[in-house]
């Protein structure tokens, strides 16, 4: 990483960098160190219910964007 951080040819610290991603990716491991526990019970009855899978309840906008049926 020093190496490439120093070098000055573009194409040669692209070959550098991409080398040590395809290690890590390769060789590395990953540290999960929470999970989503996300649950959004929805009616048949709820109209404009959207799925978000990043948060629950709509990101907080499901009071501002359903409707009941």
């Amino acid at each position: 990483m020093i190496a490439a951080r120093g070098e000055l040819d573009q194409a040669k610290r692209k070959a550098m960098y991409s080398e040590m991603a395809y290690i890590v990716r390769d060789e590395g491991g990953v540290i999960l160190p929470m999970f989503n526990d996300f649950v959004d019970g929805v009616r048949t009855e709820v109209g404009g219910w959207v799925e978000d899978p990043n948060a629950e309840m709509m990101n907080g906008r499901a009071l501002s964007r359903c409707w009941l049926a």
